[in-house]
């Protein structure tokens, strides 16, 4: 820790930013910082999990759009498919979102959370 950035912050406080807004801010850190190995690490895994995240979500959406224009969708039993896919859908939005405040509270506590795939990948290409 308290290895210098190109961007004048703390390393912990640019490691958690490059989370805050997921691709855009991952690809900011990732782009400014040659240097320093913790900060690249947080914004690659950054990228990645938001990248991932945005799969998940069009692949749920996608499906969804399916199920509410399916044949059967507005029967008595389309309609409980519905709701347990929106159920599903919710709780996985909001396990993204505990892992996303995770991410940055590790990174801000100056520590190198890996995540298990995406972790992996971030510190090969860090």
């Amino acid at each position: 820790m308290d290895s210098p950035t190109e961007s004048g912050l703390e390393e912990n406080v640019a490691g958690a930013l490059a989370y805050i807004f997921g691709l855009i801010s991952g690809l900011f850190f990732y782009v400014t910082e040659d240097e320093n190995g913790f900060v690249r690490f947080h914004a690659l895994q950054s990228i990645i999990f938001s990248v991932t995240a945005f799969i998940l979500y069009w692949i749920l959406n996608t499906l969804m759009f399916s199920l509410i224009f399916s044949p059967g969708m507005w029967t008595a039993g389309g309609g409980m498919l519905f709701s347990l896919f929106s159920l599903i859908t919710s709780l996985i939005s909001l396990a993204l979102l505990g892992v996303w405040a995770f991410l940055m509270y590790k990174a801000y506590n100056g520590e190198k959370y890996k995540l298990p795939v995406i972790g992996d990948l971030a510190e090969q290409n860090s």
